[in-house]
């Protein structure tokens, strides 16, 4: 076994307490209701009295915010790029439309992981977020 440090050790040494069935449910919905209201659950979980020292909350709270950054990041160059394409060729709007729909899979995907208990390591932005003091 390795001599690694634990990414999501708050520094105390203790390993992170194990979430429970509400923490795990409140962390995949910060994921899902992304498609819905975007960052309102995530912000509140943050601002929550209860939820300020469960770190599994905290990190999938931040986590599912940083990603909605990176998702309208995202979604502001799809939509730069598809409009320089279909001044070229018009005819690929039938198929082109999809790269709209990219950023669902890993709000999907993380949300999943949440809902079973597992914190996430979303690559590039997790080490930004930790560098950032953020996670």
């Amino acid at each position: 076994m390795t001599d690694q440090q634990n990414p999501f050790d708050l520094g105390t040494g203790a390993p992170p307490a194990e979430p429970t069935s509400d923490d795990k449910l409140w962390c995949g919905l910060s994921y899902f209701s992304q498609f819905i209201i975007p960052a309102v659950l995530p912000l509140i979980l943050l601002l929550g009295e209860q939820t300020k020292e469960k770190e599994f909350v905290r990190h999938h709270a931040i986590t599912s915010l940083g990603l909605l950054a990176a998702a309208v990041v995202y979604e502001i160059a799809a939509t730069i790029i598809y409009s320089i394409i279909l001044l070229i060729l018009p005819l690929l709007a039938c198929i082109l439309w999809l790269v709209f729909v990219v950023p669902i899979v890993p709000f999907v995907y993380y949300g999943i992981k949440a809902l079973k208990g597992e914190y996430v390591e979303v690559p590039y932005l997790s080490e930004f977020l930790r560098k950032q003091g953020w996670l």
